[in-house]
């Protein structure tokens, strides 16, 4: 019985060891050009407003940013634009940090492309996966949850 004890207790302390924490924040969104943006910090750049798509795989930035932070391409990757039937290819890189709410993403691979005049970044999925479980309401509500540092 003792035993049996003492490995059930053994089970619950690595359950709640790997138990991660998590804050919730609320975002607040902006519609822009028809689109909701999503406050996004940048080490390097400041505050940015990238279009939330769950349909991109990955963040985009503007060359022209990503070039201003001396980032450094890590490869090549293709990039679809369904909407306007385009596909091209495009360099990705490593974005050290960004910040959205009180959420830190760290160490993100980006693409960089020529954005037209005035058109924002995107959020990709990548990191909003990152930030799960995320809920986006219809008033332009977005509630992320921030993982621990170590998690992300």
């Amino acid at each position: 019985m003792v035993h049996f004890l003492t490995s059930v207790m053994v089970v619950l302390s690595l359950m709640l060891a790997s138990t991660v924490s998590a804050e919730t924040i609320d975002l607040g969104f902006r519609l822009e050009m028809g689109t909701y943006t999503v406050p996004v910090r940048i080490d390097g750049l400041g505050e940015k407003g990238l279009t939330f798509d769950t349909g991109a795989s990955l963040t985009v930035l503007n060359i022209e940013d990503v070039e201003e932070m001396g980032l450094e391409p890590r490869g090549r990757a293709g990039v679809s634009f369904p909407h306007q039937g385009v596909r091209m290819e495009a360099f990705f890189y490593n974005l050290p940090m960004m910040h959205i709410g009180n959420c830190t993403i760290l160490n993100t691979r980006i693409i960089g492309i020529a954005l037209p005049e005035g058109r924002p970044g995107v959020l990709g999925m990548g990191d909003l996966e990152l930030l799960s479980p995320f809920t986006f309401e219809s008033n332009g509500k977005l509630t992320i949850t921030c993982p621990e540092p170590e998690n992300n």
